[in-house]
This record gives C-alpha cells, structure tokens and sequence, in this order.
C-alpha cells in the first residue's frame, strides 16, 4: 500500500479534484501544487515519469478512484523496473590537472570535447543544444575539455539525482580551492567563481545509444576560462579531493565539511551580492553546528570569532562587533528584505568560512563523528572555570 491509512482519506480527496481540474491550462498552479501535495502523501518522487504518466491516464479516463490508481501505478513501476545506463557529459570551462576524480564513490572523468562529436557533429550538437533552450550557444562557448560520468536510472531525471549531489560537491572543491583566502571586490552582478557553471549536460543512454539533454537555469553565460592553477591551490584540490573520494555517513564530520563546500560553491556562483552572502552565512552555520543549539546565532558568532582568533592571520584581534554585524544584516536580508551588505561583509564572512572549512577539512581524522565536533565546540568555547569543571567531571566518571 503507497497511502497509508492515516493520509488515505486525505488522498482521496485530492485525487477526486485533481482529476476534476483536468489539463486545462488556466488551472495549472493548482494541478501542480495538488499533484505534488498527492506523490508527498504517498512518499513518490512528484516529478515521476511514471506517476504523471499514471496521473493522465486517470485524468483520460476520468478516474478518481485512489485503489485503482495505486494498482496502475505499481504496475507501471514493475514495467520500468529496469535501469538505463547513462554517461552524463557536462562541457569543462576551467581546466585542471587531474584526468580521473572520485567524489563519493563516482568517478568524473576529464574527456576530450571532441568526443562528443561523436554522439553529434559540432553543427547539430550547436543546433541540439540551442533547441533545448540554450538560445546564446555557439562555438565560442565550445572549450577543450568535458567531463563525464556514468550513472544509472529510470530516466534522465532520476540519472541526474543520482550524481549531483557528487557533481555540486566537486564544483564547491573547486571554487573552494582556487579562491580560498583570496579576497574579491565586485560593483556589478558579477559571480566571483573560476568555474562558470555550465548551461547543459548530455545524458547518452548507452543501451538504447539514444541521447538527451539536461539544461540549467545559469546566472550568466558561462566561456572558457584560461586560470592557471598556482601550487597552493592544487595543493588545497587534492587535499579535499582525497578526503571526499568515499561517500561517509551523516554522522561524520566530514559530511559536514562536504555541505559547507556546496553552500561555499553556490556563493561563489551567485551574482548578487545578498545571495552570495546568506549561501556563505549558511556554511557557516553549517560548520559551528548550529542546528544543536537551535539555529542560536549567539553560538554561531562565538564559534566563528573562535576560529579568526586562532587560525587567521589577525590572530589576536578581537572582532566580534564584526561578526555580530555579519548576524544582524543576514537577520535584515531574511526578516525584512533589506540588503546592506558590502563587498567587506562578504570577504569578512568568506574569510571566516575559508579559515573554519580547511581547519575542519584537516580536523575531520580526528574529530571523526558530530559528536566529537559538537563536543569540541562545546568546550573550546567555554570559559576556563566551565571547562575545568567539565574535565574534573570525567575523571570521576
């Protein structure tokens, strides 16, 4: 059974409207928001090939009966049991010295562009790409290198579910790298990422030798970048390249290291200032572990002031006024809609993330679980008399 009992009614119900409202089109906000509402109920992926398809059939037929939906559904599920087998080809505008990367237990692997010529030739690979909504695509966006991943899945949509979560963590190991400790100025919608993010993806169904395109909502035409990687940078790449190569449990600091290098990858895409600045805000609530004490952003100050003090190169100077300002103008974008933050308040708060992030991503052998990083908090950031008491405490135990 899909529904359980306890939402049976209640899907039901919708099922009953949403075959009611039908496909006509000025209706279409409400058929989403209850088709979406109905696969919730019964635990379904709503963006299914299979349960829209099962939806519309019901919707022909004017079906509104929940047990038969249920079957027609199960039954199309056990039809399309059976996974394709896809290489996803994304185009590579920042180039870097590793042939084979594994993030997670997947493998990315750096081919020739040209291979892709293969699938189509340059001119209907342009066409192709410019019919699936790409409008500004042309060969100057054409660069040396794609990268490549296999996958598997129903469709192309669950193909890619299946390794972005891999793909957004190898983009945030790579802005992390090549501009961490760098301090930028921006005055124009402008990102500050090395790494533009790509407008498209091909997925080759490698059974069928059939393709297909994945398209992105991009904040600015990505072209080829000529970066050239310095030793510190690499340096930093393959580090966290080395610590991300198997997928770790939830309850591991390192997949606290591995969120923060997503949230810190999507501030550094982002071309406006207030964007960039609360994605950064939440890999920093992300490392001090706020969701502990609450969200407290108390903890979240007193934590990030921690790190400055230790670990960056204005090492005893106290900025927490600086910090606590950081708070309140996340507090005026999220609460009030007002945007106050400058170009300072971002370096301030990257370099925070910069400093917090590598200290974790070194940290993680030996604070090895949560509990360790939420303990070591905990009494790094109490006073002496608090902390004495606490080790005389453990002795006794």
């Amino acid at each position: 059974m899909i529904w359980k009992e306890k939402t049976r009614g209640k899907a039901q119900k919708i099922l009953e409207r949403r075959i009611r409202l039908g496909n006509k089109i000025e209706f279409l906000f409400e058929s989403e928001i209850l088709q979406k509402e109905l696969a919730l109920l019964g635990q379904i992926d709503y963006q299914s090939t299979l349960f829209t398809m099962t939806l519309f059939d019901a919707i022909e037929k004017g079906n509104n009966s929940l047990d038969e939906f249920e079957k027609e559904y199960e039954k199309r599920v056990k039809f399309h049991s059976k996974f394709w087998t896809y290489n996803i080809y994304f185009p590579l505008y920042l180039n870097f010295p590793k042939r084979k990367i594994r993030i997670h237990n997947t493998t990315f692997t750096k081919v020739s562009f040209n291979s892709l010529y293969k699938l189509h030739d340059r001119d209907k690979l342009i066409a192709a790409i410019k019919a699936s909504g790409i409008d500004k695509f042309d060969k100057t966006n054409i660069p040396k290198y794609a990268l490549c991943v296999t996958t598997t899945g129903n469709n192309k949509f669950e193909a890619w579910d299946n390794i972005s979560e891999q793909f957004y963590l190898l983009r945030g190991i790579i802005d992390f790298a090549t501009l961490c400790d760098q301090l930028n100025y921006k005055f124009k919608t402008d990102s500050r990422t090395k790494n533009e993010h790509p407008q498209w993806g091909i997925l080759l169904n490698t059974q069928q030798c059939s393709t297909e395109f994945i398209t992105f909502r991009v904040s600015k035409e990505p072209r080829v970048n000529t970066f050239k990687w310095t030793k510190k940078q690499l340096k930093i790449f393959g580090h966290l390249l080395n610590i991300s190569r198997d997928k770790s449990t939830k309850d591991k600091s390192i997949s606290v290291v591995a969120d923060c290098l997503r949230l810190y990858g999507q501030a550094m895409e982002s071309i406006h200032s207030h964007n960039c600045f609360l994605s950064l805000w939440q890999a920093a609530e992300t490392l001090t572990r706020s969701e502990v004490s609450g969200g407290k952003t108390d903890n979240v100050i007193k934590r990030l002031s921690w790190h400055l003090d230790n670990y960056s190169k204005m090492k005893g100077i106290e900025l927490s006024e600086s910090i606590n300002e950081l708070a309140l103008k996340r507090n005026e974008i999220v609460h009030r809609g007002i945007d106050r933050t400058q170009n300072s308040d971002i370096n301030l708060l990257k370099s925070l993330c910069d400093i917090g992030i590598k200290w974790l991503s070194y940290k993680q052998k030996s604070l090895k679980t949560i509990n360790h990083l939420d303990e070591f908090y905990r009494l790094r950031t109490s006073n002496k008399a608090q902390r004495k008491a606490i080790i005389e405490t453990v002795k006794s135990l």
